[in-house]
């Protein structure tokens, strides 16, 4: 359950003030949050909304692209709601992975599915931060939060760079740092589309 507490290694992409605002920040909602609500109901909460959230921008992107509607049934409410009841720390077992959808989708789902104990492959995150990497240089060079005083660009811009280079990378944070850049520069103008056509380039082998 400390895991739900962890911090990003995007810490180190703080300034000292930003560390300050942040640790206030921090005290203050813990003086004030709602005391009844553990920490996993929150953080499931949240991960929920940022699921949403991607896949209202997903939504967007094809029905401008190519006109059509994306779907996500596990976002449908009776699905959201059915899997919420089921505690957090009883959905993961030592050893044991997907127990719960290997429970309730065996002989629906193909089984190799349903047995798989790795992660998708993120070569082709890493192709898609070579191919944007101007515009992201370009965002996070005149990044609001480093207005503000509250992280370190250089810092973020050498981080960025190992990344497209090749170097292992906290995807997370960088991705976390983006959607915020992004979320921000949006709230005065209200644009509805925030991404640019970027030129189709095949992937080194």
């Amino acid at each position: 359950m400390a895991r739900w507490c962890g911090r990003l290694t995007a810490a180190r992409w703080l300034t000292s003030g930003g560390r300050t605002a942040l640790a206030d920040y921090i005290g203050a909602r813990g003086h004030s949050g709602d005391r009844s609500i553990g920490p996993g109901a929150h953080r499931e909460r949240l991960a929920l909304e940022a699921t949403g959230a991607e896949h209202a921008n997903f939504d967007t992107l094809t029905r401008a692209l190519w006109d059509l509607p994306l779907h996500a049934p596990f976002l449908d409410t009776r699905v959201v709601d059915i899997c919420h009841a089921v505690p957090a720390w009883e959905r993961r077992r030592p050893d044991d992975f997907k127990p719960l959808a290997r429970a309730a989708f065996t002989g629906l789902v193909h089984a190799p599915v349903l047995a798989r104990r790795t992660k998708t492959a993120f070569n082709g995150i890493y192709d898609g931060l070579r191919v944007n990497a101007p515009a992201l240089r370009t965002l996070l060079t005149g990044s609001t939060l480093a207005e503000a005083g509250l992280i370190d660009t250089s810092t973020v811009l050498a981080s960025l760079n190992r990344t497209i280079h090749g170097s292992p990378a906290d995807l997370v944070s960088l991705h976390a740092l983006v959607a915020t850049e992004v979320w921000v520069l949006n709230l005065p103008t209200a644009r509805a589309t925030w991404w640019e056509p970027a030129p189709a380039r095949k992937a080194s082998r």
